[in-house]
C-alpha cells in the first residue's frame, strides 16, 4: 500500500507474478494435468520437471516425421532432419564438449 515510487514499482511487479501464476494455471488446465502451488512456483521460477534437452526434442520430432511419413512427410524430408540433428549433435560436443548442454547451459 502506498503511494511511493517503490510502492507502485513494488505492485506493479507483483500485478506481473500474479498475471504469470494464471497463465501457468490456465495452461495446467487447459491440458486437464494436476497441479499443486508447489508445480505453479516450479514453473514460474523455470524449474519444471518436464524440460527437455535439445536434442532429446529433435529426437521427438524426428520420430514423429518418421511416423508420418507416406502421409504428411516425404522419406527424404525425414533423412535430412536426421542428418541435420547429427550436425546439432557435432556441433553441441565441439563447442561445448558435452552430449548436450541444454537446458540451463
Amino acid at each position: 500500500m502506498g503511494n511511493s515510487i517503490e510502492a507502485r514499482e513494488i505492485n506493479r511487479h507483483l500485478g506481473v507474478l500474479k498475471n504469470k501464476v494464471y497463465s501457468i494455471q490456465q495452461n495446467f488446465e487447459r491440458e486437464n494435468q494436476p497441479y499443486s502451488a508447489t508445480d505453479l512456483r516450479d514453473v514460474l521460477l523455470g524449474k519444471d520437471k518436464n524440460l527437455k534437452m535439445l536434442l532429446e526434442k529433435f529426437q521427438e520430432h524426428n520420430d514423429k516425421v518418421n511416423s508420418l511419413i507416406g502421409k504428411d512427410f516425404a522419406a527424404g524430408t525425414a533423412e535430412r532432419y536426421r542428418t541435420c540433428k547429427k550436425h546439432v549433435e557435432g556441433f553441441i560436443m565441439m563447442e561445448y564438449k558435452r552430449n548436450d548442454p541444454s537446458p540451463g547451459y
